[in-house]
């Protein structure tokens, strides 16, 4: 092996290490966590204390699609007879639950028929309130849906998503609710059907 041969190699072997860290990249997991649920409850306010009184009627439940962005991930090594593939982690990825990737913009809530006198299709979220726990406090209060999520948004707080309502639908008690979940780019993010039956 003459010198030419013996400098090429370990640049060579540099080289590829180079190279293929550099192929390293950050890419996006999606992983689905059972964290939301749809309550069709009855709801007042006791008239001395002013307390929240709730009656569960009916409890549905659905899975949302929380994207996180910190998994590290390496390409195809081509030279993987020749490197050690550990050199495939070594890229910079922001680690730790980081939240939701993109905020919660809005929620959509619909029935296939008729609920309270609003049509069958049309967004009822109006009548829906969000049960949200203030992280500093543990105390939970119901919110408009859109209030929820901004505090949601701003806390990256995602433990649960609960929706519930005290409207009753009105004389017919079997609806098919959906609901759509949409993320600040406007994009749709999650949604989900299921019969709800008010007693």
């Amino acid at each position: 092996m003459n010198l030419k041969k013996i400098l090429i190699l370990p640049v060579g072997f540099i080289l590829i290490h180079v190279l293929y860290i550099g192929c390293c990249k950050c890419v996006e997991g999606d992983f689905y966590r059972e964290l939301s649920s749809i309550n069709a409850l009855h709801y007042s306010k006791l008239t001395n204390t002013g307390l929240d009184t709730v009656y569960i009627k009916d409890t549905l439940f659905t899975s949302l699609l929380v994207r996180f962005n910190y998994i590290s991930k390496g390409k195809h090594n081509p030279f993987k007879q020749l490197v050690n593939g550990a050199y495939a982690t070594s890229c910079n990825c922001n680690t730790g639950d980081l939240g939701y990737k993109y905020n919660i913009d809005s929620i959509e809530i619909t029935s296939n028929k008729n609920f309270n006198g609003v049509s069958a299709g049309t967004n009822i979220a109006g009548f829906f309130k969000g049960l949200y726990f203030y992280t500093t406090s543990g105390i939970p209060q119901y919110l408009p849906v859109q209030q929820m999520l901004d505090s949601l948004n701003k806390n990256r707080h995602f433990d649960n998503l609960e929706l519930i309502t005290s409207t009753l639908p009105g004389p017919e008690k079997n609806h098919i609710i959906k609901y759509t979940v949409y993320s600040n780019t406007k994009q749709y993010a999650a949604t989900s059907r299921k019969v709800a039956v008010w007693q």
